[in-house]
Order: structure tokens, then sequence, then C-alpha cells
């Protein structure tokens, strides 16, 4: 599960108009087409979060469907409240995961989590479930410490929601473990397309 923050932090002047940071929907779609789906590999499911649940893209198997869901998935641009996000995909978990898989999640966060009680609870909830949480995060001084408090064993900050791109290869390598790449990532890989 990939838990994106949508708040203002995230958002990006285009001719005049207010859309999302083209860096994460970048970085969404290369997740995406490295990861190999199916009904006994992975599947996936995405939560944007802000003040609120902004939009989920539910459990699926389907790549076709992945993309093109992530596409029109809307941030609201909203404050970020972490524990909501967190909050969400606990809720996904309990209620859609297969039994006896792995419960892996990538958190993509701006520069100031929320070390509220409520998010601490739902860190505590993730890891009673055994959710393995990773952290990706951009902007910010203390990022790291606080995503150190929140992840487990994968914390990886940038200064810039630019250089997100960067990251594709090695999140996907913590993500699958090198055992369930897809090939169109492996053979970027192998060109030295990714820098991460």
């Amino acid at each position: 599960m990939i838990v994106v923050e949508s708040s203002n932090v995230t958002s990006f002047r285009d001719q005049g108009t207010t859309v999302w940071h083209p860096a994460i929907q970048m970085f969404l779609t290369s997740l995406l087409d490295g990861i190999t789906l199916g009904a006994e590999l992975f599947r996936v499911a995405v939560v944007l979060y802000s003040s609120s649940i902004d939009d989920v893209m539910t459990f699926t198997v389907d790549r076709q469907f992945a993309q093109h869901a992530v596409s029109f998935l809307r941030p609201n641009f909203g404050g970020s409240n972490l524990h909501t996000g967190l909050e969400e995909m606990n809720r996904l978990y309990q209620y859609y995961s297969r039994p006896g898989a792995t419960r892996r999640a990538l958190l993509v966060t701006g520069p100031r989590t929320d070390h509220s009680p409520s998010t601490f609870a739902e860190v505590w909830q993730a890891r009673i479930m055994n959710v393995d949480l990773l952290a990706i995060g951009f902007g910010g001084s203390d990022l790291e410490r606080e995503l150190t408090e929140v992840a487990s064993d994968y914390v990886v900050t940038i200064s810039d929601i630019g250089m997100l791109y960067a990251l594709v290869g090695r999140t996907l390598e913590r993500i699958c473990k090198g055992r369930f790449l897809s090939f169109g990532y492996n053979l970027i890989k192998s060109q030295n397309f990714f820098l991460g």
C-alpha cells in the first residue's frame, strides 16, 4: 500500500492552475511499472491524505487499472494529518488483506509529520498487524528523526519533492526484496537510468 500526503506542500502551479506535483505522479507511475502485480504476487492500493482522506484506490492486481486509477486520484491540498492516512491504511489492511500475505506500506510525506497521540496509536496498530512501514520524506531538517519514530528500517529523506523519481529503483528493491520486480524495471535498471 502506498500512503501519500496530498496537502498543500504537494501542490504545483501550472499555467495559473494548481495541480498535484508532477514528481509524485511520476513516482507512483514508475513504482507501479516496477512491481509485478498478480493474484499470487503483489496487490497494490493507494491512499491520499491531507486534512482528511482525499482519495483512495483500493487493492488491485490489474496494472492497467492501477495506472489509470492513479492518474485520476485527486488531492485536496488541505493541511497535513498523518493520523488519517495511517488510520485508512490500517482499515484497508484489516478488511481487505489476504490471510498470510506480507503487509508492506510505503509512506510518502512532506516536511512535517503529525506527532500526535492519534498518529502513534495508528503506528502501534500497524505494528500489531505486522505492517512493514517504509517512509520517504521530502523537505525539513528534522524529518528523518520524525520518520524513524514512525517507520521500520527504511527511511529516506530528500530535500526537494522533485527528487522523488531518483528513489524509484532503491524503493522497489526494498518493497520487492529483489524477488518480484517486473521486466520493465530490470531492463531500465540494467541500462542505468535509475539514480536511486
